[in-house]
């Protein structure tokens, strides 16, 4: 990826914009929101993925409702539902590429 810029000015003019835009904490949450409302819609997932609710919004700051539950990456979290976490995972991959555009 890097090769194809001629100076290292090039690579940063490129690369810095999305990281900026990461950083905007407001862009950020219409885009949780628009994500929020998008995957509402799909039958696929709907059931079983969660966006948390937007609290409150700075560029700065941005708070999210708290969701409880296990990361995968605890030990035995997803051990006895390894296929239905598997496949929810995937669902919900493919239609962030292909029906939202998020990823």
């Amino acid at each position: 990826y890097a090769r194809q810029f001629r100076s290292l000015f090039d690579l940063v003019d490129r690369a810095a914009p999305p990281f900026i835009e990461e950083l905007d904490y407001e862009f950020e949450a219409r885009n949780q929101q628009e994500f929020a409302e998008l995957i509402s819609k799909c039958d696929l997932v709907s059931d079983t993925v969660q966006v948390p609710e937007v609290v409150r919004a700075s560029r700065e700051v941005l708070i999210q409702e708290w969701l409880p539950g296990k990361k995968l990456t605890e030990p035995g979290a997803a051990k006895d539902q390894a296929e239905q976490v598997v496949k929810v995972l995937l669902n919900s991959y493919m239609v962030q590429l292909l029906e939202t555009g998020f990823l």
